[in-house]
């Protein structure tokens, strides 16, 4: 994922925030995001991008989310 190519979020904001950072995104999902917030016209807050194993969320669930992999996040 080469984050140059993100017209409208930064890796810090999708950033894991259990304390680890990590943010690999996926890059399909991120352009179709930049696209929504496009269209959107107006910025979009987000409240969680990815999430690593540790995370408490990922960690309560018998599988990983979409959040896991980079291909989610939740926007306030």
């Amino acid at each position: 994922m080469n984050w140059d190519d993100v017209e409208f979020f930064s890796e810090s904001e999708l950033a894991c925030r259990c304390g680890c950072g990590d943010a690999p995104m996926d890059a399909a999902f991120l352009r179709a995001l930049d696209e929504i917030r496009r269209e959107f016209g107006r910025p979009m807050k987000i409240s969680s991008g990815f999430r690593c194993k540790n995370h408490k969320i990922e960690a309560a669930k018998r599988a990983p989310g979409a959040h896991n992999t980079g291909a989610a996040a939740d926007i306030l």
